[in-house]
């Protein structure tokens, strides 16, 4: 399961979840495209973003 999936099933926007974690909106576009794989995150950026949506850092590189 990949960030888009993860974020899309706790009924989270784009916008939403960058309030809710400080990584801006762009960055986690390109996250979700492709644009930056997943596996390039920075160890901050997953963390943030797996804390904000209450999962595992791995999930998010699925």
């Amino acid at each position: 399961m990949g960030l888009r999936e993860i974020r899309k099933r706790r009924g989270i926007t784009q916008a939403m979840l960058a309030e809710l974690s400080g990584i801006p909106r762009p960055n986690i576009s390109d996250i979700e495209t492709g644009k930056k794989p997943a596996e390039q995150l920075w160890l901050v950026t997953a963390l943030k973003l797996a804390d904000t949506l209450d999962c595992d850092p791995h999930e998010l590189l699925h």
